[in-house]
This record gives C-alpha cells, structure tokens and sequence, in this order.
C-alpha cells in the first residue's frame, strides 16, 4: 500500500472498528424463526466483518507507525504488517478457530465436499478483497469467498489490545459495554 493517512489517533480507529464489529454481532444474532430470513441478512454481515477486520488492521499499522494506509485488500493490510503483529493475529486467529463449534462447523462443510483452509495467510489470500466484492455481489454471485473472515476482527482487536492494554477499556459515550 503506497498511499496512507498520517496523524489519525489509533483511539478513533479502534472505536469505528468496533462499532462495526459489534454491529455485525449483533446482525448475527440467532433469534426464534430467524433461520428463513438468515440469507438476507448474510451479505451485510460479510460486509460489516470485512470492514471492521480492515479497520482493526489499520489501526495496527496507525500504533507502528503513525500512518494508515488506504486500501481495502486484507491480505495486503495484514502483510504490510511486521512479521511480530503477523504472528500474534495469526495465534489469535487460530485460537479463535479452534473452538469446537468451529471445528465441528468445519468437519461438517468438509462432509460435505467442502474444503475450509485452515491457515490464516490462504485464507486472506482467498478472502482477502470480500469488503469490495461483497458490496457487490450481484455483480459476481459466485465469485465470492467469506471463510474464515468472521474470527479475524476479534484476532486483529486482541492483538490491538496486547500492545495497549489500556485500550481494552475503551468505550462508546452512553454506552455501558459492548463486549469483548
């Protein structure tokens, strides 16, 4: 990524991030007699996870180093990084991962002929454009790829999170707790 943003406060980022992140939370909330209408709410979270993962990601970059970049490309974001907050979203991300609802979620697509890498560098390199490509689907109804996205955000935050502590308390005026 060649052109960037300097002098953005990674509190604002880390903020916008997660109002996101807490949106597409709450979008995928199973409630009685959900399970007809989950495709129409599908898209928008692909797309709110997407953008609250490349938010978080930026915010990284904006704590190392005072810039953020542009762009949407996750696999870029995330490469761009250095090689010590690669591996901590990476740990993260395949702690997240290996929860048994997730695994079993996995065996289960698997059964079914469906192969979910479980890596997270072919998964961005698979997914990594889904913000852009997701927006608009009806353009490209099979060209889209969303596995292993969704844990990515909380990766990214946790990661956020370990290189400042005290931003583990930040909130929204108003509002009591969002969660983790």
């Amino acid at each position: 990524m060649k052109r960037s943003t300097p002098g953005l406060d990674p509190k604002d980022i880390l903020r916008h991030a997660m109002a996101f992140q807490h949106s597409a939370r709450r979008l995928a909330e199973k409630r009685p007699g959900d399970d007809d209408i989950w495709p129409l709410f599908a898209h928008p979270y692909m797309v709110l996870v997407a953008l609250s993962a490349e938010l978080y990601l930026k915010c990284t970059h904006c704590i190392d180093s005072t810039e953020t970049p542009w762009g949407h490309p996750l696999d870029i974001l995330y490469a761009d990084l250095p090689a010590l907050r690669r591996n901590r979203i990476a740990f993260h991300w395949e702690k997240l991962n290996s929860q048994p609802e997730l695994v079993r979620r996995r065996a289960q697509l698997a059964a079914q002929g469906m192969h979910i890498p479980d890596d997270l560098p072919t998964v961005l390199r698979d997914c990594g454009n889904a913000f852009e490509v997701v927006r608009y689907i009806y353009e490209h109804p099979n060209g889209t790829k969303f596995y292993g996205i969704d844990t990515l955000p909380e990766a990214v935050r946790q990661t956020i999170i370990e290189i400042h502590p005290d931003l583990a308390a930040l909130s929204f005026p108003g509002i009591k707790k969002l969660g983790p």
